[in-house]
């Protein structure tokens, strides 16, 4: 069996924050086992983020993900949608 880490193991063996690294994961930068409700890292799984981000210079961006996730493209979707009819009716104001 791999050796699993938990999101504060994992952070202190990256010297990160434990946020990043759910930030991270998140984003689909690193892929976690899940087990119930624990989200763990396989030490591999840490090894080719290490490796993936000594490739690209050590910076963590661009790593495996879209610019958005589709949480986020749900929520600017929905916003958008909320704000076409104050939209319109700010436009109907300022054309009268």
């Amino acid at each position: 069996m791999k050796p699993l880490h938990d999101i504060p193991s994992a952070a202190r063996l990256l010297s990160v924050s434990p946020w990043s690294l759910r930030c991270w994961i998140k984003r689909g930068k690193l892929r976690p086992v899940r087990l119930g409700r624990r989200v763990l890292l396989e030490e591999a799984e840490l090894e080719r983020f290490i490796t993936a981000a000594k490739a690209n210079g050590g910076k963590t961006q661009d790593l495996g993900e879209d610019e958005w996730t589709g949480r986020e493209k749900a929520g600017v979707f929905l916003l958008a949608v909320a704000l076409v009819p104050l939209l319109h009716a700010l436009g109907r104001l300022g054309g009268q």
